[in-house]
């Protein structure tokens, strides 16, 4: 998908399918702690997500993997919870 979406940057319904894809990804990697992976993937996701914020603000599902985020990175870093706990519920008000 990484490869489709390089060719066409402006398909935002194929950057929102990688996204959930990479959102998944990273959601596998926490039961395993599995960093390596997380690392690498990461601020793909973050970036991806900015992007469809960028193009519609008003997207719900961009700000529920916007919320995501966060909580993947509070799952690999509780100590980033009191920052991004407030932040992900502003992404899931955003959302509803």
């Amino acid at each position: 998908m990484e490869e489709r979406y390089k060719k066409s940057s402006d398909d935002y319904d194929l950057l929102l399918e990688l996204s959930k894809a990479q959102y998944g990804l990273l959601q596998a990697c926490i039961p395993n702690d599995n960093k390596k992976t997380y690392k690498k993937y990461i601020s793909k996701f973050e970036k991806n997500i900015d992007k469809l914020l960028e193009h519609n603000e008003k997207w719900a599902y961009g700000h529920a993997l916007k919320a995501g985020e966060y909580s993947t990175k509070m799952a690999f870093n509780p100590m980033k919870g009191m920052f991004l706990g407030p932040k992900s519920n502003v992404s899931i008000e955003n959302a509803i």
